[in-house]
């Protein structure tokens, strides 16, 4: 996907199963999906080195925010000008042999 997203006036909040309308470069719009979205997440969290260095982004791994095992994965702007760029919420399931799988 090659796509260039319009800022928005005020934070989006995508529930799973959810997609938002990005502005693709063609000048088309395309739906972006909660996965998505979670998987560029993961990919610049796996990056984390070159989005720090390059880009200006701190990426942040929580693993356990409220107890019950939920975990966050927090992108922001290294000056911390704006509050958060992406936000995602990992719930916990159960594997077969009672670990958690995130």
């Amino acid at each position: 996907m090659n796509a260039q997203a319009e800022k928005p006036k005020t934070p989006v909040s995508v529930r799973q199963g959810g997609s938002i309308s990005v502005m693709t470069n063609g000048n088309t719009r395309q739906e972006v999906g909660c996965d998505d979205i979670a998987r560029l997440a993961l990919a610049m969290h796996d990056k984390s080195y070159f989005f720090l260095f390059r880009r200006g982004l701190a990426i942040r791994f929580h693993r356990d925010i409220n107890g019950g095992g939920t975990q966050l994965l927090e992108i922001t702007r290294e000056n911390g000008q704006e509050p958060h760029l992406i936000r995602v919420f990992f719930n916990t399931t159960r594997g077969d042999d009672d670990s958690f799988l995130y």
